[in-house]
């Protein structure tokens, strides 16, 4: 019983074998069927193809006859072309050198013309500039002299001021002081305007005691004090000058 199950295996896997040989052969056969006709199929294309191309390959090569000798005859017009404009590029080279050349002389001459203009419109500027600008240092000059006399006149009649009050508060007497600036006023206008702004009851001024051409060059503004004040003036008499001294000008207001 063993050995003939064992029998039936082998006879199984032998058949097996045959089957899958069998099933190779048919699959190898139907390849090569397929290839064959393949085979057939490329030939008949290549063959058509041949027979769509060799037309063209004459045509082409026929063309090519034709088109040669005016291929040549276009070269060498090219070539003539060439050797023209070779010959033209010359000319214009030369020509262009010639127009540069001059254009660098003319260059050269217009640099010194405007060398020589630009040097006169220094010079000029310079001179203008010279004009111009001495007045206006010797107007600064002027402004800073006028500023030193103002600085002056007013340390002068500050200094007065200290003094004065030293003096009254010396004496007893409560003094305030004020210094008023103008350019071209009368000092009596001043002094009669303060009396007013103060209600002063009495004005005590000092006078120089002109007389003569003195007196009408100089004026008094004691005189215009007296005449436009509304209230008492009380005048005192300043010491009276050496002769070798000049007299001045200067009147003070207490």
């Amino acid at each position: 019983m063993p050995k003939f199950e064992d029998q039936t295996i082998e006879l199984a896997l032998f058949a097996l074998v045959a089957l899958a040989m069998l099933v190779q052969a048919i699959v190898l056969l139907a390849a090569f069927i397929a290839m064959r006709k393949a085979a057939r199929s490329i030939d008949e294309k290549l063959a058509a193809f041949g027979a769509s191309v060799t037309p063209l390959i004459d045509n082409t090569r026929a063309l090519v006859t034709r088109l040669t000798p005016r291929i040549e005859e276009t070269a060498d017009d090219l070539a003539a072309l060439t050797h023209s404009l070779r010959v033209q590029t010359a000319d214009i080279q030369f020509a262009a050198n010639e127009i540069v050349a001059r254009a660098r002389i003319q260059a050269s001459r217009l640099d010194g013309m405007l060398s020589h203009v630009l040097d006169t419109l220094q010079r000029t500027g310079d001179f203008m500039s010279d004009a111009v600008n001495k007045p206006m240092r010797q107007f600064s000059a002027i402004l800073a002299s006028v500023k030193a006399v103002i600085e002056s006149l007013r340390s002068g009649g500050k200094s007065i001021l200290d003094a004065a009050q030293a003096a009254a508060k010396s004496a007893g007497v409560k003094a305030e002081c004020v210094m008023l600036e103008s350019i071209g006023g009368v000092a009596a206008d001043f002094i009669l305007a303060q009396a007013k702004d103060w209600k002063a009851d009495l004005i005590v001024m000092g006078t120089h005691g002109r007389r003569g051409l003195l007196r009408l060059a100089l004026g008094s503004n004691a005189d215009l004090v007296v005449r436009g004040a509304t209230m008492p003036v009380m005048l005192i008499r300043a010491h009276p000058q050496k002769k070798n001294q000049p007299e001045s000008a200067r009147e003070e207001a207490a």
